[in-house]
């Protein structure tokens, strides 16, 4: 039995987008495990949820966890259809119509999420639920109750227990530590402002590692000084840091004076950072924390070179890509270029990308001899070459042998009595050029050799040795000669190497000094960015690359902005996904933390919904590292 799991999904602007997957099955696993053949990735879905099952002329849907399905508003762990029928199944925010494909016996399963909108309350709902006439007594005698309350429990109750925890000191330690801890109060932590963030916990119990004198702020040299954050630093200069401000009204400076006066100076660590919020983090996100200074920023700082940046949704410029000018395999010359600007990069390779992922081209039909071998569709798809490191940040690096061997062939010589192909090593060119040398003179001299052998007797005196010798010398230069007609076939057009390299040719048309233009291929094209593919997991690749109408490897297939402001705005918008600068940027400058690795997108977990705790792949890691120090080298 043949299903076609169809995934349908529908763009922002209405646009219906369908996806057609065979599979060749009796039976059908979904859930929100990743190993499922339909995965739901939704927490109302169980790992494994249910199955579908063919057999005959019935289809059966049975639940293979505690929850569920839904057929029709109703509640079932097994239900039976028959092929006749079109079946509406409802697991979670999903919906599954199973129905036979017309003029075939394929089974379809057709999934599609559902959203599903929250009924709102309206103001005299509101008030009547939230009332409290009813269960509380008036205003004025509750808040007399709660002021002494709050008096009595916030200044007396502290005070008595921190003098009695003196006394303990000398007199009874031991009971009088067990008395408090059975009560719940401990005399240091009444005047608290809130729970310690995740990132300070340890610090919870030693409140003078931070406030080093009673009722003064946390300074700037604590942090800085004591061995957490010593080798942290700002992105720019404290004193640029306070000209690119933009200018405070009268109020407002009137303000950051008296906040000076008392000791809490402006732009200090605890201006951002705010600890105290429990869980919420320590990190101030808001958009005025970078647009306060990048917009208009060349109007205070004469000498930047930073462009203006606004906020995201209104005065954000395009991306800028960073290209290979001059590719080198060690430190090739980059720059950074906006995308308005169309730029291309230079990397050293030729590749089509509308060539491979062309309906019905020739791409496409050779796929039909490697779909069993290799796991290939229909038509060549981007995740067919590009896989994710673990991650979810980079892709790992595109290998020739594992991902380009399979159809671009790099044999040159084949055996007619054992039809073994010999093939090229795919590295340098002077490798290539010294193997097929070896290989042709090799076997020169051993077709001489055996040419020599007539009844097991040879010819004697000088004469024969000298034509030997002569017939040996013919035989080399004839390999010489065919090793070298190979070369030339090898580097230029319809060659193995022609096809994927730029070809640097000899000066002399007789030589066959072949070279290779360096491969420079960008790990990522905005190393000054903080992007996660795991968290668009939704979307096919070419919703933002427009990888299926390039025709050059040059093509910088990177989505611009307008492309995310189809999703994405700023932090105060409702109807798209709220997005500030600290969702795609750092504001420290961390030599020792790269961009683009695990170690630095976790700290914005919040910020992605969908990102999974996997753990890195150490290879991305290190060329994600390496290119970093390439890139910031070359700025």
């Amino acid at each position: 039995m043949t299903f076609i799991i169809r995934k349908i999904r529908r763009r922002p602007n209405g646009q219906e987008v369908v996806r057609d997957q065979p599979v060749l099955k009796s039976e059908l696993t979904v859930g929100r495990a990743t190993d499922c053949d339909i995965y739901l990735p939704d927490l109302r879905v169980s790992l494994n949820h249910a199955q579908i099952e063919a057999a005959g002329t019935s289809i059966r849907v049975v639940a293979t966890s505690d929850r569920p399905v839904q057929v029709k508003n109703k509640l079932g762990n097994r239900f039976v259809f028959s092929h006749k029928d079109q079946a509406e199944v409802e697991i979670g925010p999903y919906q599954l119509k199973i129905y036979k494909e017309e003029g075939s016996d394929s089974i379809v399963v057709a999934t599609e999420r559902i959203e599903e909108k929250t009924p709102t309350l309206q103001p005299e709902d509101e008030s009547k639920l939230f009332s409290l006439k009813k269960t509380l007594p008036g205003k004025r005698s509750s808040a007399w109750f709660l002021t002494v309350l709050a008096v009595a429990g916030s200044i007396f109750v502290p005070l008595y227990y921190f003098y009695t925890d003196r006394k303990a000191d000398v007199a009874e330690p031991i009971q009088t530590r067990a008395d408090q801890e059975l009560i719940g109060i401990r005399s240091d932590q009444w005047w608290l402002s809130g729970e310690m963030s995740t990132a300070h916990t340890s610090l919870a119990d030693n409140c003078n590692s931070c406030h080093l004198n009673a009722f003064e702020s946390v300074k700037d040299e604590t942090c800085l000084s004591s061995g957490c954050h010593d080798s942290l630093r700002n992105h720019a200069d404290t004193t640029d840091l306070k000209t690119a401000r933009e200018p405070l009204s009268p109020f407002g400076m009137m303000l950051r004076q008296t906040a000076d006066f008392v000791g809490k100076a402006d732009m200090r660590c605890a201006s951002c950072h705010l600890e105290h919020n429990g869980r919420d983090g320590i990190i101030l996100t808001t958009e005025s924390l970078c647009g306060d200074c990048h917009n208009e920023m060349d109007t205070r700082l004469a000498d930047t070179d930073l462009i203006n940046v606004g906020y995201f949704d209104k005065d954000h410029p395009n991306f800028r890509a960073t290209v290979v000018v001059e590719p080198d395999r060690q430190n090739p010359l980059t720059r950074r270029v906006s995308l308005d600007e169309n730029p291309t990069s230079n990397s050293g390779l030729k590749f089509p990308h509308d060539i491979h992922m062309e309906a019905g081209g020739a791409v496409e039909n050779d796929l039909e001899g490697l779909a069993d071998t290799y796991g290939f569709g229909e038509k060549l798809v981007c995740e067919d070459c590009h896989k994710a490191n673990t991650a979810g940040a980079l892709f790992l690096p595109i290998q020739m042998e594992k991902h380009c061997g399979m159809c671009h062939s790099l044999g040159f010589d084949k055996d007619p009595e054992t039809g073994y192909v010999r093939t090229l090593r795919h590295g340098e060119p002077e490798d290539v050029v010294a193997s097929m040398r070896d290989f042709y003179n090799s076997t020169a001299a051993v077709l001489f050799e055996s040419s020599n052998e007539v009844g097991g007797r040879r010819r004697p005196g000088d004469v024969a040795r000298l034509r030997q010798d002569r017939r040996l010398v013919d035989a080399l230069v004839g390999a010489d000669e065919r090793s070298n007609d190979k070369i030339r076939e090898i580097f230029n057009e319809g060659g193995a190497c022609f096809d994927c390299h730029t070809i640097v040719q000899p000066s002399d048309p007789e030589s066959v000094d072949y070279n290779i233009s360096p491969v420079s291929v960008e790990e990522t094209f905005m190393p000054k960015a903080i992007f996660h593919h795991d968290s668009h997991d939704n979307m096919d690749c070419v919703d933002c690359h427009d990888a299926e109408t390039s025709g050059e490897a040059s093509d910088v297939l990177m989505p611009g902005i307008d492309n995310c402001l189809d999703c994405h705005r700023g932090e105060t918008t409702v109807n798209f996904i709220p997005s500030n600068c600290l969702m795609c940027h750092e504001y420290h400058d961390e030599d020792h933390v790269p961009f683009m690795t695990p170690a630095k997108t976790s700290r914005h977990a919040a910020l992605w919904p969908s990102r999974k705790n996997d753990t890195a792949d150490n290879s991305a890691i290190a060329a994600a590292m390496e290119l970093s120090t390439t890139i910031a080298g070359g700025k």
